[in-house]
């Protein structure tokens, strides 16, 4: 799933029925997924010729809506599904089984979705301008949008202006810190105000890919996306980490116990014990 350009020759417009059709619904969400690893105006023209046909077959009344990025058609088509009566263990299934991405990433889609609802969405800025703003007050959301707007502030730049925030003293009010994955319950909310924080030297190229990632993820910064690819890690071969850390543990006692072992007997006691 990529953040295209907001290039007006890239809008493609869903049909939306005045009421809930749950196979309209699922048909319109299956174009859209085979459609979103595509780029160019001709692959948006190929999606609205699909998305006109199926509107057509269903023989619906519906209204358009124009989208520029997959991400918030996305998240309005999981709310329209979770309004429409879909439930929860349904949406979920239908909505992996069709677009072929994990629950967690449609999930943060709708989330996304249901924070800016379409009146809040600010023209001229990408989705992903608004996943940073998201854990803000609303107050401070459409002020810093705002901001980014009439500067035309980069992705980079908005996240930097709102760290900068955090690491001066100067934290922006949130409705909730933002939301980073935790191992066994552990959550490093707010990383830029550890107390003893580790350094970590790493290449300019990595710094540049962490960077990368966390314009991706929507985190705040280099320090955030390696947690979160830390963390992912762990989840994905926790069984084989945690039985390497008990080998090594079980090792490190044995060697232990054998040096004191060698010391005793080179240093006895004075009465040869």
């Amino acid at each position: 799933m990529t953040t295209t350009a907001l290039d007006e020759q890239l809008q493609f417009d869903i049909p939306v029925p005045d009421g809930f059709d749950y196979e309209f619904w699922k048909q319109t969400l299956g174009a859209i997924a085979a459609h979103d690893q595509k780029e160019g105006p001709a692959a948006i023209s190929d999606l609205q010729k699909r998305l006109e046909e199926t509107r057509r077959v269903a023989g619906l009344n519906t209204r358009s809506r124009w989208y520029k990025e997959v991400q918030w058609a996305y998240g309005d088509l999981l709310l329209q599904g979770e309004a429409g009566g879909v439930k929860a263990k349904q949406l979920q299934e239908d909505a992996v089984r069709i677009t072929g991405y994990q629950w967690g990433t449609l999930k943060n889609l709708k989330s996304i979705a249901a924070e800016f609802p379409a009146s809040r969405r600010r023209d001229g800025l990408t989705w992903s301008h608004h996943v940073l703003c998201a854990p803000l007050s609303e107050e401070n959301q459409d002020r810093l949008l705002k901001v980014a707007r009439e500067k035309n502030l980069s992705v980079r730049e908005l996240s930097e202006r709102i760290k900068n925030k955090h690491q001066t003293g100067k934290a922006l009010p949130t409705k909730a810190l933002a939301e980073l994955p935790d191992i066994d319950g552990f959550q490093p909310k707010g990383l830029d105000r550890l107390e003893n924080p580790v350094t970590l030297k790493m290449s300019l190229h990595s710094k540049q890919l962490l960077n990368q990632i966390a314009d991706a993820k929507g985190f705040l910064g280099a320090e955030q996306a390696l947690w979160w690819m830390v963390t992912e890690y762990w989840k994905q071969n926790k069984q084989t980490l945690e039985a390497q850390i008990a080998e090594f543990e079980a090792n490190r006692k044995k060697i232990m116990l054998q040096r004191l072992k060698e010391v005793d007997d080179e240093f006895p006691d004075v009465d040869g014990r």
